[in-house]
């Protein structure tokens, strides 16, 4: 892997981290490891790669932005930032960092929170099959 991530994408308290590696023949691989933070009874930060029902919402946005970034690369966020100058003091080398507010989970239900989202979705169900 490389030494550095080439971008990190946040969603709530998922992170999406995407590596780039040079195969040698001139192709890149990626790969994206997905962690959610968690603080401990002792107020110790750590990561694990669980996560609960209500945390799948924000997990399967963190995945669908890296699967953007890697097959759309930075052409959408240069899109939206075309209007704007860039600093002539920020380095392009450094890792990006991405975040999405809990709003962003569903855009038709503007104040939904993660759970809110969790639960309307658990509430449609597929019907039974006759037999």
């Amino acid at each position: 892997m490389s030494q550095q991530p080439i971008q990190t994408i946040r969603v709530g308290g998922t992170k999406a981290t995407i590596w780039a590696n040079d195969r040698g023949d001139g192709r890149t691989l990626h790969t994206t490891s997905i962690v959610r933070s968690y603080m401990t009874e002792g107020g110790e930060w750590k990561e694990t790669n669980t996560f609960l029902p209500n945390q799948l919402p924000e997990l399967i946005l963190a995945s669908q932005k890296a699967f953007e970034f890697i097959h759309l690369g930075t052409r959408s966020q240069d899109r939206e930032h075309s209007n704007e100058e860039r600093s002539p003091s920020r380095d392009e080398s450094a890792p990006q960092e991405q975040s999405v507010g809990a709003n962003d989970l569903d855009p038709f239900a503007p104040e939904q929170s993660p759970g809110g989202f969790t639960e309307k979705v658990t509430q449609q169900r597929a019907p039974r099959r006759a037999r």
